[in-house]
């Protein structure tokens, strides 16, 4: 069975800024701009129609609206972009100050890819 290999990155709002910067000579930095912004429009939809996007933290319950924005964002890129697309989710602010984040992100992430190899996510706050 082939492995799906990915890097994960953290993405807080005020790194959004310099990723926006970056995104136009830095090929990550632009789809992982781009799997962000297409998730803040996600969760601005999926309020609407009643059905909000909760935290990517899988034993967390809590829902994302307009009112109620994630604290920071886990963006899932394959390491080979022409074979996969980059994925962002939204993480609260109660987990996002987690102790156990790394781990919490890594079972999320299993679940998501279950024959997925993953790069260095030490990037999560600890």
């Amino acid at each position: 069975m082939t492995k799906e290999m990915h890097e994960f990155y953290l993405v807080t709002p005020e790194q959004l800024i310099e990723t926006a910067d970056a995104a136009f000579t830095n090929h990550t930095a632009g789809i992982t701009f781009e799997a962000v912004s297409r998730t803040i429009m996600d969760i601005d939809r999926r309020a609407k129609i009643g059905e909000p996007m909760r935290c990517m933290v899988l034993d967390c319950d809590f829902k994302f609206d307009r009112a109620h924005k994630p604290m920071a964002f886990g963006v899932i890129v394959p390491m080979f972009p022409d074979r996969g697309c980059v994925i962002a989710h939204g993480i609260c602010e109660k987990c996002f100050d987690r102790s156990d984040l790394r781990q919490q992100i890594v079972t999320a992430l299993r679940e998501f890819f279950p024959n997925g190899a993953f790069g260095d996510i030490s990037r999560t706050r600890q």
